[in-house]
């Protein structure tokens, strides 16, 4: 029920996320979410290698940030 319910959304949420940030080249953050969520998205998204994520927050506040690799961003300088 519920859990394989939850992952599919997580699932459509990050792939919905990683999607805004290629078209958009801006960072995307989730909800807070638990370290089992947090791992889903990870998983899901390390399919993609257009895009990168990390974890940031504290506590109850952590989220999973999409970004672009570096130097990929769109509008932004190479050094």
């Amino acid at each position: 029920g519920y859990r394989s319910r939850r992952e599919a959304q997580l699932r459509r949420s990050a792939q919905d996320l990683a999607a805004r940030v290629e078209r958009t080249g801006r960072r995307a953050m989730t909800e807070p979410l638990s370290p089992s969520e947090r791992r889903i998205v990870h998983r899901v998204l390390a399919e993609n290698d257009r895009i990168q994520t990390h974890a940031a927050g504290g506590g109850h506040n952590r989220r999973v940030v999409i970004t672009l690799p570096r130097g990929k961003g769109q509008g932004r300088k190479q050094s």
